[in-house]
């Protein structure tokens, strides 16, 4: 894949919108993008918008030291989408005030521009009501 082909992802990115490549033909949803199809093998692609909604099959925690602003804690989760069975993204856990990442926790895509003003997709948990 070229800098132009997942242009798309960012593109609906900076619109609020999480999109990913699906297959036109039998519908797979194909991510990370590739030119053809993992499961028919077809050219026929299209981005697409997902739900942004799963669950967290797993995640890391780092600390990175910022000059002047100390040590900073920062969590990836890697989620399982609903959309299709092994469909994963891996993302920032953010907007969790005091809920603690955890294995099968409800999240849904959210997006937060990094310092350099790209809109990134990430995740924060679900409000139990709404899972």
């Amino acid at each position: 894949m070229t800098t132009a082909d997942i242009e798309q992802f960012w593109a609906a990115a900076r619109n609020r919108k999480f999109c990913l490549q699906q297959c036109l033909d039998c519908g797979w949803w194909n991510h990370p993008p590739m030119p053809r199809c993992r499961s028919c093998r077809s050219n026929q692609l299209a981005w697409q918008p997902v739900s942004g909604k799963g669950t967290v099959e797993s995640f890391t925690e780092t600390s990175v030291r910022l000059l002047g602003f100390g040590a900073q804690s920062l969590v990836f989760v890697r989620v399982h989408l609903r959309e299709q069975f092994g469909l994963v993204h891996v993302g920032r856990f953010t907007h969790a005030e005091d809920i603690a990442p955890r294995r099968e926790l409800a999240v849904v895509a959210c997006f937060d521009e990094s310092v350099d003003g790209t809109t990134l997709v990430n995740f924060r948990p679900v409000p139990v009501a709404d899972s």
